[in-house]
């Protein structure tokens, strides 16, 4: 990757990704959702989180569910697309998934015991917005995303969970690089493992939304205001790039016409 801005980055990805059959408006679509999760969900992650203060905004935090959340909704958009069936039950169960998977940490340390804790606190939480089923899956995914070891059910839920979360780690360390970064081999979602180019995308995608997709708030409404501030910034940064550059720029932010001051 080049020495330009991270938001001039993501625009040349993306537009690589258009050419291996991924349109911009799957990524355009992906952060529209995610910037109307607060209002759809309607829980603040800020105040339910049960961080002691050591990892609210740490390696865990409230940045990293953002971005595993937006993995989520980019996921299903990009299987949508390439034809693997992901269907709305399963893509809310595993949205709700990534919203609570880390809300129990209380340390930045390595462990699957606050997946489990936070599948045994927010139960009450999500039993008015899933059906019985999406549930049992969504708490499920949320227990065992912390192990190595892997639910006796390869259910798509925790496949998009296990992936949007170790697509994220490119906070520690660029994929492919020792035990930190992602290891492409390990992702499970077909539209991953079966088309290279696309991986190879979301990848590259990975490294720039760490300092793109963040939160510079610490009031409520986290995901809109990550969005807000990611829309901003891409705007920032376009405006002296070949035409190219623009166009698709303004493909995916034009929408927020909404954020406009």
């Amino acid at each position: 990757m080049g020495m330009e801005s991270p938001a001039v980055e993501l625009i040349r990805i993306l537009i690589k990704m258009e050419e291996a059959g991924v349109p911009l408006d799957d990524f355009g679509n992906a952060l529209m959702e995610l910037s109307m999760l607060d209002r759809f969900s309607g829980i603040d992650i800020l105040s339910i989180s049960q961080s002691n203060g050591r990892s609210v905004y740490g390696l865990h935090g409230i940045d990293h569910t953002v971005r595993v959340v937006f993995w989520v909704l980019y996921l299903v958009e990009i299987s949508t697309r390439q034809g693997y069936g992901i269907g709305e039950e399963e893509a809310l169960a595993a949205m709700y998934a990534a919203l609570i998977h880390d809300l129990a940490r209380k340390d930045d340390y390595p462990g699957g015991q606050h997946g489990k804790d936070a599948a045994r606190d927010y139960r009450h939480l999500l039993e008015t917005r899933l059906s019985p089923g999406q549930l049992e899956r969504c708490l499920t995914a949320v227990a065992w995303h912390g192990f190595s070891d892997e639910p006796g059910r390869r259910d798509p839920v925790w496949m998009l969970l296990k992936d949007a979360d170790a697509l994220d780690r490119a906070r520690f360390a660029h994929p492919g690089m020792g035990e930190d970064g992602c290891d492409p081999a390990r992702l499970r979602l077909p539209v991953l493992k079966e088309n290279t180019p696309i991986l190879s995308g979301c990848l590259d995608l990975s490294i720039v939304l760490t300092s793109l997709l963040i939160v510079l708030t610490s009031h409520s409404g986290v995901f809109h205001h990550a969005v807000e501030n990611f829309v901003r910034v891409i705007k920032e940064n376009v405006n002296d790039q070949p035409e190219q550059i623009r166009q698709a720029a303004h493909l995916i932010t034009d929408r927020f016409t909404s954020f406009e001051p």
